[in-house]
């Protein structure tokens, strides 16, 4: 009986102290995860380049998802003025127009210069 006492309380140590090193694991990772995210964003680099998946056209009109990136890649656009997009997309069913084509369409109306993006279709 005092053997199997004994057993038992070495087995509550052990998950004690792994218990312990897990939260201290745990609290580890989250200040490190908190220090990276808190740092500023590197400036990308020269010429970079912001790729555009294509998503439903509903005739000619981008679907809710495609107008998302669309809106995600003018506003990256516009504040790399170096950057260039390709826009990327073919035609589906239900489509008139290609997907890259109104990706394309999209970015120049919201004030990105056409010769800044490229079609792939």
């Amino acid at each position: 009986a005092c053997a199997r006492r004994r057993g038992l309380r070495l087995a509550y140590r052990i998950a004690a102290a792994l218990l312990w090193l897990g939260a201290l694991w745990s609290a580890a990772m989250t200040v490190c995860m908190a220090a990276g995210a808190s740092g500023a964003a590197a400036a990308p680099p020269e010429g970079a380049v912001v790729v555009v998946l294509g998503s439903k056209v509903n005739g000619s009109v981008p679907s809710a998802d495609l107008w998302a990136r669309i809106g995600a890649a003018s506003r990256y656009l516009k504040a790399h003025p170096g950057a260039v997009c390709v826009a990327c997309g073919g035609q589906g069913a239900g489509e008139s127009v290609p997907e890259a084509s109104a990706i394309r369409d999209a970015l120049v109306r919201d004030g990105v210069a056409p010769a800044r993006i490229l079609t792939e279709e």
